[in-house]
């Protein structure tokens, strides 16, 4: 067990103990006496609260050491919870000023707030110094420190060093912007173009392929052909495989009702045209079936269902035996000449198959 485990097993017992309405009194180890806090003491305030400063924030305020609790923005104050140990308040005071000046500087390079020299050199001298005196942040001595700032001192040990082989040195961050440049893309090749616009933007981005190819909308148009159309709709373009996807009955309406009421528009007519020619053929009303059938469905609901198509009366039963369902209903004009196809041959009727799937397979009943 570390020093670390160690302070925090020993607050432990010290707040197991004020359980007991008891008075203790600490006789042992004086350097740790701080761990138990017998004596009931007032919570300091903290009033140096930082916008970005939040629970268990590490802090040395009027020469105490101590995590923050309770913060309260409103008024800029918290409580100070001081530590158990006291010792090394210098070197306390120059992490809490490394650590502040790095989240003050990555917050900037976050939003993509330029970052002056003179502001990355600070924190980088304010690393060397702290480096100088102390070693490196996570040395196995200064870590164990630096993780009493709970809120913080992970990130601080991970993104001030990094490690390299079998040691650690000084982060990217300390020396220049660790964002990257992106180079403006370019090519002559409409297909990549609209890859990288897919890739960058999510969407068909005229404006972007047209800088990256260095061409008006217009030409850029042509230049993709077939591989863009333009959805009445939204009014946006889209690629070939999404604009003739999907439910294109419904987009072929809008279409041709848009390219009704705007015939100059020779986008909404070039879609209408291209979207015609991907319609489903119509499925042959002798085709059409009605799957119904779990078991578990009261047949009530099928009765209802019957009795509401047919406007008829219908009973329905199932056979566990044959693990079969049969309806009985009566004849209508409905049923008989609504629901019909005549042919010169015989005449098909509505059918309704009920599939049992107790066996997983396909077992029509008797239908209509």
């Amino acid at each position: 067990m570390d020093a670390r485990l160690l302070g925090h097993e020993l607050t432990g017992i010290s707040n197991y103990l004020k359980q007991f309405d008891h008075s203790f009194r600490y006789e042992g180890d004086q350097t740790l006496e701080g761990f138990f806090r017998f004596e009931q003491k007032v919570p300091l305030p903290f009033i140096g609260l930082k916008p970005y400063y939040q629970e268990g924030t590490l802090v040395v305020h009027m020469g105490s050491v101590g995590t923050i609790g309770n913060p309260d923005p409103e008024y800029k104050q918290a409580v100070l919870q001081p530590l158990g140990l006291q010792g090394n308040i210098h070197f306390y005071e120059n992490y809490a000023a490394l650590r502040d000046a790095y989240l003050e500087l990555a917050a900037k390079e976050v939003s993509g707030e330029t970052i002056s020299n003179a502001d990355r050199d600070q924190l980088n001298s304010k690393y060397e110094h702290f480096v100088v005196e102390y070693g490196l942040l996570n040395s196995p001595d200064n870590r164990r420190r630096i993780l009493e700032d709970t809120a913080f001192g992970v990130i601080a040990l991970s993104s001030l060093e990094r490690r390299e082989g079998e040691r650690f040195v000084k982060a990217d961050i300390l020396t220049h912007s660790i964002h990257q440049v992106k180079e403006r893309f370019i090519t002559d090749d409409p297909i990549e173009a609209l890859a990288h616009s897919l890739n960058d933007t999510g969407k068909v981005d005229t404006g972007f392929i047209s800088a990256a190819m260095g061409l008006d909308e217009n030409e850029v148009i042509n230049r993709l052909g077939n591989h863009v159309y333009m959805n009445p709709a939204s009014n946006e373009w889209e690629t070939a495989d999404q604009y003739l996807s999907g439910n294109v009955v419904e987009k072929l309406r809008q279409a041709e009702h848009l390219y009704g009421q705007f015939p100059d528009n020779l986008h909404y007519k070039r879609s209408a045209e291209a979207i015609a020619k991907v319609q489903p053929e119509r499925i042959p009303f002798e085709l059409l079936d009605f799957n119904l059938g779990e078991r578990w469905i009261p047949n009530s609901y099928y009765e209802r269902f019957a009795t509401s198509l047919f406007e008829l009366d219908a009973t329905i039963n199932y056979f566990p035996s044959l693990d079969a369902f049969k309806v009985n209903t009566g004849m209508n004009i409905k049923v008989s000449r609504e629901f019909a196809v005549y042919t010169e041959k015989r005449t098909y009727y509505l059918r309704i198959h009920f599939a049992g799937t107790c066996t997983g397979e396909y077992n029509p009943f008797l239908y209509l």
